[in-house]
């Protein structure tokens, strides 16, 4: 039985649902918009000393998103999209009679589509979109209710990364506590400031209004992080936060998903860092 929960702070109008996969607690994230999402470019080229980068293209239909990986091993969806998994999953489901003039497996798409788009499903991961359909059964109509009921097998594409998994990202917010990134559908990435380069120095920056921004000194130089620049980070760990009993109303919005990611490794952090570092490798040689 798996138990959903919409609405906001108060997680009203909750259903109950039966599905072939364990309970879980089924969340709408605050910080993503609802978009179907799908794969639409494969890109693949090495650079020296066999580092290979894989870049892909995420698209809505109305604006791309570029997401990059290196080193990425591990092979989900036919090898092509290491952080999106295809989630097979059965699911007994209520269909609305003004729903029954369209065709069958529209219907129940649109349905799957509101129950789960847009929402985090803890250990599975963010629900990008309904990739496909593999089953349908059923159509049975209980007395005293002109709905019909269907179970559905179907696929969902979900967002999770691994752990050690390498992503670029921007620059959402920095504070004294770290950053906060965003890979474009999805914002609650974290980088605490133990993660961060050391030493690393939260301090006003006197080319932008005396704004504080993070930077890193290494070898007597200062490098700036800025929201100007790709971010490229490990994930460091990927958490679902059990749901608060009560919320404040002054706190911030509660997220179901939470990645941690690290910039304290070498060839992490702003890509102008390095492309600079080579730059001056190359005019050395």
């Amino acid at each position: 039985m798996l138990s959903l929960r919409y609405g906001t702070s108060q997680w009203a109008d909750e259903a109950q649902f039966t599905g072939s996969v364990s309970p879980l607690d089924f969340l709408p994230s605050e910080n993503t918009r609802k978009e179907t999402v799908k794969i639409v470019q494969i890109q693949k080229r090495r650079k020296p000393k066999a580092t290979e980068l894989r870049f892909y293209r995420a698209s809505d239909g109305d604006r791309l998103w570029n997401v990059k990986h290196t080193n990425c091993s591990t092979k989900f969806l036919s090898g092509k999209v290491p952080m999106f998994y295809l989630s097979l999953i059965k699911h007994k489901l209520r269909l609305p009679p003004h729903l029954l003039s369209l065709p069958l497996e529209d219907a129940i798409k649109s349905v799957l589509q509101d129950m789960f788009l847009d929402k985090v499903i803890a250990n599975l991961g963010l629900c990008i979109s309904v990739y496909d359909i593999r089953g349908i059964k059923g159509g049975i109509i209980f007395p005293g209710d002109g709905a019909s009921t269907y179970t559905v097998k179907f696929r969902l594409l979900v967002f999770r990364p691994f752990v050690g998994e390498i992503i670029s990202a921007k620059l959402k917010e920095a504070d004294a506590n770290g950053l906060r990134l965003s890979v474009g559908f999805f914002d609650d990435i974290y980088v605490p400031v133990h993660l961060l380069p050391n030493p690393s120095r939260f301090e006003p920056d006197p080319h932008n209004g005396y704004q504080p921004m993070w930077t890193w000194e290494f070898d007597g130089e200062k490098l700036p992080i800025d929201e100007t620049d790709e971010i490229r980070f490990r994930v460091h760990g990927v958490n679902y936060p059990s749901i608060p009993l009560e919320q404040p109303e002054s706190s911030k919005q509660f997220a179901p998903m939470v990645i941690t990611g690290s910039l304290d490794y070498d060839g992490l952090g702003p890509i102008s860092w390095w492309q600079q570092a080579e730059e001056v490798n190359e005019e050395a040689s």
